[in-house]
């Protein structure tokens, strides 16, 4: 009986590379076993050339340099596939080796033969590393498996490297013609050709970044580093770095640059249109980089008044990353409603859009804004669609159906996906749920994330607090969050207002509660005297009396106002705690309305975390009270 296999199904998946590197009794980091299944794509014989070569050389060997170009790899494949065919053929097979999929249309094009089409189908017939592609730019094409095109490729250029190089740029010039801006760039970094490149990033750049390609952006400027410094390659350098870094020295430096590049430019470009459109782009960044009070509403008002507007914002990129500036100063200038308002319709319409990373960025900035209204239910949405929002590969689950993920540390995150990632692990702290260490080591990781602190500070936070229960790292995690807190508490309020309650749980167990008085005050100087964060913290270290509790009424008057928390998880271990009291003290009727209300508020943003907190105080009141909670039964 004869079966016939595709290809994706002979190549090996993740796990099963895994398992064949524990045959050959190879050790393979993450970062390894990553570079070493994209460069192979699971090809079988590739990989089992690797894993020999690794064994031979030993650990020191780096696998992400292991491609077609290994002479190994190189040997076998120029006796497998390139030996006997002929001139004719071999050119065609050469000439359109320019990525992994190539439009057939293309194909023509850099190999001046109408019959390459011929050419190809009929070495597909006969080669599993080159495959038919019916979604090819919009036609038909061939796919070429990546340990064959790196071959061919490194082959090309060492038979005539100017021609490889003009090829790149036929099909870089191909792909821009037909708008697709990131196939062109990635063709025209393969060619090393700067002036081009700059071409491509002045007309795609802003989009690039925007739909969620900022490592080709970043790729392409620094081919550039040096060599131009054009409005178009300082504003998107500008517009790379991360909107929550506290310091802004980086994105206020390259601002004055920006500013002067359009100065400088403004006589030296023919195209006015686009001289405009930059220079409203620097006002752009300077109101959504902002910090000072006065410079926000000077750079707001700026961004009305510019004479720039009317042109500038009919890009549709332009026009939704001005809206994002524009919500951003008005949330810094008290208006959170109206910023809210005007943030959630930049998310929608940069979801609807295929727009990944403004998305995130706006959905973060919207679901801040809303929480400074008081609006926990859409910042519980918000967080909730951000926690969704994967914009890369899913996760290896298959490593842990397979059980391979000891060894594997930390698993490469995909560019943009940091902030999703961080989201989810924030709902499944507040739903209790086992959080992954891994994947928090590297959100905590600067260098992965290009040093955004609006990710890494949240993370080491989590990746902290899942250690605080852990007796044998209690005391290093309690150090570390009291340094965070020191240090970039008033510039994370809301990452750090995440640990406020467990903070001097853990501190009063190990230190006693006069040293836990003075974690309060770097608490209070953090996050501000007047948070709710506080005033729960000096409410829980307080004993009530029989008559009640002294803060009692001040903290039911914070918890009803809502905007002067941080989380609104904070606003549920109000109530609990003013439950708690108020059942102490025997009023028990005033104790099942406060649990009610901390119960409906959990129920609706998604917070059962806060029922745990200080030897389960929330539960306790639960269980005595099941069966009698209405349509809250169900979730108590």
């Amino acid at each position: 009986m004869l079966i016939e296999c595709s290809d994706t199904s002979l190549a090996c998946t993740l796990a099963e590379t895994l398992q064949l590197a524990a045959l050959h009794h190879v050790d393979l980091s993450a970062d390894d076993a990553t570079a070493l299944w994209r460069h192979t794509g699971g090809w079988a014989t590739g990989l089992a050339l690797a894993l020999t070569w690794r064994h031979a050389d030993g650990q020191t060997l780096d696998l992400s340099l292991f491609d077609g170009d290994t002479p190994a790899v190189a040997d076998y494949l120029a006796t497998e596939v390139v030996t006997g065919l002929d001139d004719g053929n071999r050119d065609v097979l050469m000439r359109s080796a320019l990525s992994e999929v190539v439009a057939l249309e293309l194909v023509v094009a850099v190999s001046d033969r109408s019959d390459a089409g011929d050419v190809l189908e009929r070495l597909a017939r006969r080669n599993t590393l080159i495959g038919r592609e019916r979604g090819a730019h919009g036609g038909s094409g061939y796919r070429y498996h990546p340990i064959l095109l790196a071959y061919l490729q490194a082959e090309g250029r060492r038979r005539d490297a100017g021609a490889a190089t003009a090829r790149h740029l036929v099909a870089s010039r191909w792909y821009s013609d037909r708008a697709l801006g990131a196939a062109a760039l990635e063709q025209s970094l393969l060619a090393h050709d700067p002036i081009h490149s700059l071409e491509l990033l002045e007309r795609f750049g802003l989009g690039l970044i925007l739909t969620g390609e900022p490592d080709l952006v970043r790729r392409a400027l620094g081919l550039l580093r040096g060599r131009s410094d054009s409005p178009a390659t300082v504003c998107l350098r500008v517009l790379l770095e991360p909107l929550s870094d506290p310091a802004r020295r980086g994105p206020h430096h390259l601002l004055g640059a920006a500013a002067e590049a359009v100065r400088v430019h403004a006589d030296r470009t023919p195209n006015a249109a686009a001289a405009d459109a930059w220079a409203f782009m620097v006002e752009i960044l300077q109101a959504l980089y902002a910090t000072e009070q006065a410079d926000v509403a000077h750079r707001y008002a700026a961004l009305q008044v510019s004479a720039l507007v009317a042109t500038a914002r009919q890009d549709p990129f332009v026009d939704l990353l001005a809206a994002l500036a524009e919500g951003r100063c008005l949330d810094r200038l008290g208006q959170s409603a109206a910023a809210e308002d005007i943030l959630r319709q930049v998310s929608e319409a940069a979801r609807s859009s295929g727009l990944p990373w403004l998305f995130l960025q706006a959905s973060d900035l919207a679901a801040t804004a809303a929480g400074h209204a008081g609006n926990w239910l859409h910042v519980a949405m918000l967080e909730g669609q951000m926690a969704v929002a994967l914009t890369g590969p899913p996760r290896p689950t298959e490593l842990l159906t397979a059980g391979l993920t000891a060894g594997i540390a930390a698993w490469p995150i995909a560019p943009g996906a940091g902030r999703a990632l961080l989201y989810a692990m924030i709902h499944r702290y507040d739903h209790c749920e086992v959080l992954d260490v891994d994947t928090l080591m590297e959100l905590a990781s600067p260098d992965a994330l290009m040093a955004d602190v609006g990710v890494t500070v949240p993370a080491e936070v989590l990746l902290l607090l899942s250690q605080l229960d852990n007796a044998s790292h209690s005391r290093q995690a309690l150090d570390r969050l009291l340094l965070l807190m020191r240090e970039l508490g008033a510039e994370h309020p809301r990452a750090l207002s995440l640990c406020c309650i467990p903070l001097i749980e853990v501190s009063e167990a190990l230190d006693g509660k006069t040293e836990t008085q003075s974690i309060v005050r770097l608490i209070e100087r953090a996050l501000g005297e007047d948070c709710l964060e506080v005033l729960l913290i000096r409410f829980l270290l307080t004993p009530p009396t029989r008559a009640g509790h002294p803060a009692e009424e001040r903290l039911r008057s914070a918890a009803l106002e809502e905007r002067t928390a941080w989380r609104g998880a904070t606003i549920v271990s109000a109530w609990i705690a003013l439950a708690h009291v108020a059942e102490l003290t025997g009023r028990h009727v005033e104790s099942d309305l406060r649990l009610l209300k901390g119960l409906r508020l959990a129920s609706r943003i998604g917070c059962e975390r806060a029922f745990l907190a200080r030897g389960g105080e929330g539960l306790a009141l639960l269980r005595g009270r099941l069966g009698r909670l209405g349509d809250l039964d169900e979730c108590a």
